[in-house]
């Protein structure tokens, strides 16, 4: 039988706990849906992570930080260069979201 997890769930629970990982999220979300055109998360899910960021932005540490503008999170958009491990990321959500 195939595993599979609500990457929907799974972020939200995750920066829920810690915000910080709201910048992430939002670079692998855009990663997926506009690099690869296979979205890991929902729209819904990638508007709220980009909602997220600009209320708590002033207050988010994350080394990823610098890569985004305010601009990328208002047109959910990321217009910086993804971190190199962004397509190992995803392949292994990926697995887990489809069970295989």
């Amino acid at each position: 039988m195939d595993f599979t997890i609500d990457l929907d769930k799974e972020c939200m629970d995750d920066v829920e706990t810690t915000k910080d990982h709201c910048i992430p999220w939002f670079i692998l979300a855009c990663y997926s849906k506009y690099e690869k055109q296979d979205p890991l998360v929902s729209e819904n899910r990638l508007e709220r992570l980009a909602r997220m960021c600009l209320t708590e932005w002033d207050d988010i540490e994350h080394e990823y930080k610098s890569l985004l503008t305010r601009e990328d999170l208002n047109s959910k958009l990321f217009t910086g260069e993804y971190p190199k491990m962004m397509e190992r990321i995803y392949k292994q959500l990926r697995t887990l979201k489809n069970g295989r």
